[in-house]
């Protein structure tokens, strides 16, 4: 119960976004997550850097690093605690939606992981497109010897 509860508060916001922008859109969402054999804050300090997210605040605009699949938003969202570590970021490339980055405990161990909700008449062929370059990024960059 307690792993759900703190999931909670992240997809709310996008659901509000989503009530707010997106009503009645078409929608895709992309998943990508992996486990990390260290701690959260290493975790967060990786997914962080690799994202080009350091240090990100509340307004800024941002975009992906040399590296990573494309992505670019402002950033809505920047949420740290004792169990959660996340940023959110209202998106305009790869195409309208948002994006949920962070880190958290699953089943005993610490996960990075990366959630997208595109929305729009292309949000499903985008995300079809897009969704093995998150997979195939985040296996390189949490691979499961890393931590």
């Amino acid at each position: 119960m307690e792993g759900f509860e703190m999931g909670w508060p992240g997809f709310i916001e996008v659901l509000r976004v989503y009530l707010a922008n997106f009503l009645g859109q078409k929608a895709a969402t992309i998943r990508a997550m992996r486990a990390y054999a260290g701690d959260q804050a290493g975790a967060w300090k990786r997914l962080g850097e690799k994202l080009g997210l350091s240090g990100a605040d509340v307004g800024e605009v941002r975009a992906a690093p040399a590296g990573a699949p494309p992505f670019a938003g402002a950033v809505e969202i920047v949420q740290q605690n004792a169990q959660v570590r996340e940023i959110m970021l209202r998106l305009h490339e790869p195409g309208p939606g948002v994006a949920l980055m962070g880190v958290h405990p699953y089943d005993g161990r610490t996960h990075a992981s990366i959630s997208m909700f595109l929305y729009g008449q292309d949000a499903p062929a985008l995300a079809a497109k897009v969704e093995p370059q998150w997979r195939d990024w985040m296996a390189k960059t949490f691979p499961k010897e890393a931590g």
